[in-house]
């Protein structure tokens, strides 16, 4: 019986010394593993303040988009006023011009009437000159 109990203290001690190693993995496993989840939750604030940021940034962006967009339509607004503006006024440069020509033209009718006038006037004078001698 000593023999057998020789030999399971034997079997015990190469289990254990067996199990130690294996212990010794799981324990760095183990260590390793905790390790990585706390990179993994450092990654992961990290992550969410990333995330946190672009998002900051795309409403900022959505922001400056709204603005040119509103200036974009208040520019279309006065270059469609100014357009407005500019054919107001080549038609009312237009009048002018027609109103130029048109008194041009009464001028010159004026001048012919005048000088019609002014032979009619020569002539009454030469009439008047033969009666007076």
């Amino acid at each position: 019986m000593a023999d057998e109990v020789r030999q399971l203290a034997t079997r015990t001690q190469e289990a254990t010394l067996n199990i130690q190693p294996l212990l010794q993995r799981f324990r760095q496993t183990t260590e390793q593993t905790v390790q990585l989840t706390h990179e993994g939750q450092t990654l992961s604030r990290q992550g969410m303040a990333a995330v946190t940021s672009v998002r900051e940034s795309f409403s900022q962006v959505n922001e400056a988009l709204d603005r040119i967009s509103s200036m974009s339509v208040q520019i279309a607004s006065a270059m469609e006023q100014q357009g407005q503006v500019a054919e107001d006024l080549n038609q009312q440069a237009m009048r002018i011009a027609d109103a130029s020509r048109q008194s041009a033209a009464k001028a010159l009718d004026g001048r012919r009437i005048s000088e019609e006038i002014g032979h009619q006037v020569e002539g009454l004078r030469s009439l008047a000159e033969r009666f007076d001698r």
